[in-house]
């Protein structure tokens, strides 16, 4: 369930990003692939890969399949909590950087002030 909940505010957020960076003249595909990119990684791959590392560590320790079964349903929540906050927080590091309007002309500093009094 809270995997379901945390893909469909990823998916929100994506499209948020798409929108922000579109209207703020940024490069809105570059920015939605890097939010979708993040949300999978984050959300999917490290907490089963964390998880499975974990779980390798048991066993190879000498813990039989059910004891890791039984033991690593905590642990997993853990990893998933805590990858599904992280995730949170690059999605709103995206949105800031995506929320600035995008210079056009990026204007060059004015010529120093010439002081000289005799002219």
């Amino acid at each position: 369930m809270l995997i379901i909940l945390s893909l469909a505010l990823a998916v929100i957020f994506t499209v948020l990003i798409y929108r922000t960076a579109k209207q703020n003249g940024h490069n809105a595909a570059m920015w939605t692939a890097i939010s979708a990119g993040a949300s999978i990684i984050l959300q999917l791959v490290v907490p089963v890969a964390v998880t499975a590392i974990i779980a390798a560590v048991w066993m190879s320790s000498g813990k039989t399949t059910a004891q890791v079964r039984e033991d690593i349903l905590m642990p997993a929540f853990i990893i998933t909590v805590a990858c599904w906050v992280l995730n949170i927080v690059v999605i709103m590091l995206i949105m800031k950087k995506v929320s600035p309007l995008a210079e056009e002309n990026p204007t060059t500093p004015p010529p120093p002030t010439d002081f000289n009094i005799n002219g």
